[in-house]
């Protein structure tokens, strides 16, 4: 079993994201990036909060960091306010931690670019892709794949399953429990 890297600056407990859309002659398509370092999986752009920072403002900073785009904040709506105490991450005093969940839409011009640093590939995923990818995690949180399959081939970031499954957002369906 790996020893858990506690990073050494404080969490702040709060993280926020944006789920960017864009339209396609299919319907829209989801911007998503694999993720580098745990926890594993597609996620959305998203990150911590700084001391001193608004959740829409580390939103926004998070997009330019990960995805290389540029939004103001005209472009991002607050869709969800939810306290996730189980989503604990590395950093020294993490008790969860409470998410800001915005939503954005951009031209169907915009190209992605991923930020190497931070994740291996980004993309653009139709609703039925983004399906896909939370059936795959639903069956890594059922423990039906393996942990070193998971690193090689993930689902969605395991905390994006509720939000992208809340009706305020709705764009995948979880299996009933």
């Amino acid at each position: 079993m790996k020893k858990k890297v506690v990073r050494k600056e404080p969490c702040t407990n709060k993280s926020a994201g944006i789920i960017l859309t864009k339209p396609s002659p299919t319907g829209d398509l989801i911007a998503l990036q694999m993720r580098k370092w745990p926890p594993y999986g597609w996620a959305p752009s998203a990150g911590h909060v700084d001391k001193g920072e608004t959740e829409l403002a580390a939103a926004v900073r998070e997009m330019r960091e990960e995805f290389r785009i540029t939004l103001v904040p005209e472009q991002v709506e607050l869709q969800l306010v939810w306290n996730r105490p189980d989503n604990v991450c590395s950093r020294a005093n993490s008790r969860g931690h409470d998410w800001s969940v915005y939503t954005a839409r951009v031209s169907a011009d915009i190209e992605l670019r991923c930020n190497s640093k931070e994740a291996q590939i980004a993309g653009w995923f139709d609703v039925l892709s983004l399906q896909l990818l939370a059936n795959h995690t639903f069956l890594y949180k059922l423990g039906a794949v393996r942990e070193q399959d998971w690193r090689r081939l993930p689902g969605l970031e395991p905390v994006w399953l509720k939000f992208l499954a809340h009706p305020k957002i709705g764009l995948i369906r979880l299996p009933p429990r």
